[in-house]
């Protein structure tokens, strides 16, 4: 064996022979192994909490793209947070001057819109104490579609009408957003009680939307009534109406645990942790329900001869409160107008994801029902179904379903000629621009 042979033997300091293979082992002790492991970790930590940094940023970019903004890039809130409380009178409300998130889910990925309510309570600005001289108003009142906070300020149709009407005419115009999501013809009501001193209005537009009606049947459970039988109060609280089966209910009791309970704090900050959050609670869902049931909110959209008695209860209700919210503008010397936001897939062709689960195309039964409502009341209809399918792609949001900007602009086209004609000084009552069914 050559003295460079790496297999030959060592003599230790004592002269005891020591070979190759025990200065492997030695170099193979537990400590050396620890220490090996160890760091192997923390490598593999430090590359797994890079990847997620960069990630975070990445998605963070790209929620700033969506939201035209820098904010979300040090944003300390990923969800929505929303502006909202419990109202005795008309069960919920907007918050008072209150800051608000609006991200969607997933978070942040189609839309992100940071604001703050009015000191009414509206995603509007702040009424100026004083009105203007010769200044004519619109109070506009509906849900999501009008409080609009899936877009910035000033891109929704109230705003965008706003600016349109001031351009035709000689004098001020201010068009009042009072929309607040989930609301319905019999909170629109009293909500107009509330607002119609200190707003003052020379015309009042009401947005009808597909849920409106099961949202009534829903409300009426909460109301309080007059000895003349007219709706006074509705107070805070859910009550489920039951239309097809008692699994729909539990299905939708699910859902809401699921996807509206409390948060883990990373799922707040961060926006990975929060989509992979997200992306958890939609397999909870369904691994609980392979099948969900359809979601009844839009069942006056179906033609289903088993739902046709609680869809002409509905209709009545709405109807009802219709006609008290006209004779109570009448009243005010106050011109009331009439439209509905169509769902999505009425107007593209396809079901939109809206959280609702409607299976198939629906019909548009919500759009002649009333029609043939405000034309019995003498309350004039705009429709805006016809405009928006020829309004072209992207018109909503395509998990969301609300109105993206351009969907905005298309009814704020719809609408300003009619409400222009509304605001004349002595102009008679408002006529919609040749619409058919």
């Amino acid at each position: 064996m050559t003295s460079d042979d790496p297999r030959r033997s060592l003599s230790s300091p004592g002269g005891v022979a020591v070979s190759g293979a025990d200065v492997r082992a030695a170099g193979r002790s537990p400590t050396r192994r620890r220490r090996l492991w160890l760091l192997r970790s923390l490598l593999t930590l430090g590359a797994a909490f890079l990847t997620l940094l960069l990630g975070e940023f990445a998605l963070r970019g790209l929620v700033c793209v969506k939201a035209r903004s820098m904010r979300p890039l040090f944003a300390p809130v990923v969800q929505d947070r929303l502006a909202s409380r419990d109202d005795p009178i008309r069960h919920h409300a907007l918050a008072e001057d209150a800051e608000f998130v609006a991200t969607g889910m997933p978070p942040g990925l189609e839309y992100c819109v940071f604001g703050r309510t009015s000191p009414e309570g509206w995603n509007d600005d702040p009424l100026p104490p004083r009105r203007l001289r010769g200044e004519r108003r619109a109070l506009v009142l509906g849900d999501s579609f009008v409080e609009a906070r899936q877009v910035p300020r000033g891109a929704g149709f109230c705003d965008l009408l706003e600016r349109d009407l001031a351009a035709r005419r000689d004098g001020p115009v201010r068009v009042i957003n009072a929309g607040v999501g989930s609301y319905s013809t019999l909170l629109e009501l009293l909500y107009y009680r509330q607002l119609r001193a200190r707003t003052a209005p020379d015309v009042v537009l009401l947005v009808f939307f597909s849920n409106d009606v099961y949202d009534v049947l829903c409300h009426v459970a909460n109301a309080r009534w007059d000895d003349e039988g007219r709706p006074i109060a509705v107070k805070p609280g859910y009550v489920e109406v039951p239309l097809r089966a008692q699994r729909n209910v539990a299905y939708q009791k699910v859902m809401r645990m699921v996807f509206f309970a409390e948060r883990p704090r990373a799922a707040e900050v961060s926006y990975v942790a929060s989509l992979a959050h997200y992306v958890m609670r939609c397999r909870r869902l369904r691994n609980w329900f392979p099948e969900p049931p359809q979601n009844d909110q839009f069942f006056i959209l179906e033609d289903d001869p088993a739902l046709r008695p609680a869809q002409e209860h509905g209709w009545g209700l709405v109807r009802q409160f219709l006609a008290l919210l006209g004779e109570e503008c009448r009243k005010d010397q106050t011109q009331l107008i009439l439209t509905a936001a169509p769902m999505a897939s009425q107007v593209c062709g396809h079901s939109s994801y809206d959280r609702f689960f409607f299976r198939g195309r629906p019909n548009n039964e919500d759009n002649r029902r009333l029609r043939v409502i405000a034309g019995d009341l003498g309350i004039p209809f705009v429709d805006l179904l016809e405009p928006l399918r020829r309004g072209g792609p992207d018109l909503y949001y395509r998990r969301d379903g609300h109105w993206t900007p351009k969907g905005h602009a298309v009814v704020a086209k719809t609408l300003a000629p009619v409400l222009d004609k509304a605001l004349q000084a002595d102009a008679p009552a408002a006529e919609e621009p040749g619409a058919k069914e």
